[in-house]
């Protein structure tokens, strides 16, 4: 059985979005994972990530740890529902990576979401879009990720959302997880949104993987950066949503001004290289997701402008992608 999942960008929010009650929009982009999974006598664990395999899902590997998480937290909520657990063989591909390093687009949370899928399709179980993010956040809480799981409500939802930060506190390894996926997820919304906004769209990567929880453990974020981002925030999914093409862009300029007043350390030297090229030849950009390195995401309303700025970029294009 092959499933699939796409990953995501950060279209604005990727530091706010850390605070509950506030919000972000993530974009899906057309990069996947890919498992094909069934049942087996023995265990046979295989990403094409690393140059060995596991046949265990009761160790520890650094490696292969959010892999045997996954799998663990899914046996977790199949032995609730009195399910007999099976053996599976897993082999994993995924188009996040390039030469071993991630493009910064969501590989762990793709992981977390594509077993989660997996497993439960393979066991035939019915779920929606709101249960496959529900039971990959509960497992990523339960291995202590950080963060706000707007990457794993993108990939869940398979679309370009806006998603609102929920208070995690409830979510804990002493709970079962059929009464956390009853819970109230307070503040919890996802929207998935209709992306009228005529333009194409070009995710490009810096050369530089970067740890976002590294970047947001060395950045103050002070109360008024929260406001001022959550006002552009709803200002963006308007413009979006309305095809309002001259306001999206000056959101998107004071998006990254934000953004560089947070810090200067978010946009790197080769970011900004990629950014200053897009204005130059009549485009907009700015970082995506906690910057320091991974991507910078470009919009181009005009094809000539996109032409001309694909002539000077020297950087790696992830993903084009044509709104119409």
């Amino acid at each position: 059985m092959n499933n699939k999942v796409c990953s995501k960008a950060f279209l604005i929010g990727e530091y706010s979005i850390t605070k509950e009650n506030h919000s972000a929009i993530i974009l899906k982009v057309d990069k996947y994972t890919y498992a094909d999974i069934e049942f087996s006598n023995e265990y046979y664990i295989k990403s094409d990530i690393f140059d060995y395999s596991i046949n265990s899902i009761d160790i520890k590997d650094e490696k292969y740890q959010v892999i045997i998480d996954s799998i663990c937290g899914v046996n977790r909520y199949l032995k609730e529902l009195k399910i007999d657990i099976k053996k599976i063989k897993l082999d994993i591909k995924s188009e996040l990576f390039n030469n071993g390093n991630k493009y910064g687009l969501g590989s762990s949370g793709a992981i977390i979401v594509l077993i989660v899928k997996s497993m439960l399709k393979l066991y035939n179980l019915p779920f929606d879009k709101l249960l496959l993010f529900k039971l990959s956040a509960i497992i990523a809480k339960t291995r202590n990720d950080i963060g706000s799981y707007a990457d794993i409500a993108t990939i869940s939802f398979d679309n370009n959302i806006y998603y609102r930060n929920f208070n995690k506190n409830f979510i804990t390894i002493d709970k079962s997880i059929t009464s956390l996926l009853k819970d109230d997820w307070n503040y919890l919304k996802i929207e998935e949104i209709n992306f009228n906004l005529k333009s194409t769209l070009l995710i490009i990567y810096s050369g530089v993987s970067i740890s976002n929880n590294l970047m947001l453990k060395n950045i103050d974020i002070k109360d008024d950066f929260y406001i001022k981002n959550e006002v552009l925030t709803l200002a963006i999914k308007n413009d979006i949503e309305k095809n309002d093409i001259e306001n999206f862009k000056k959101n998107i300029i004071k998006a990254r001004i934000l953004l560089n007043e947070l810090s200067n350390k978010i946009e790197i030297l080769q970011l900004q290289e990629i950014i200053e090229n897009s204005f130059k030849t009549g485009n907009i950009a700015k970082t995506s997701g906690a910057g320091g390195g991974d991507c910078a995401i470009v919009f181009s309303f005009d094809q000539k402008n996109l032409n001309n700025f694909k002539n000077i970029n020297k950087y790696k294009i992830v993903e084009e992608k044509k709104y119409e």
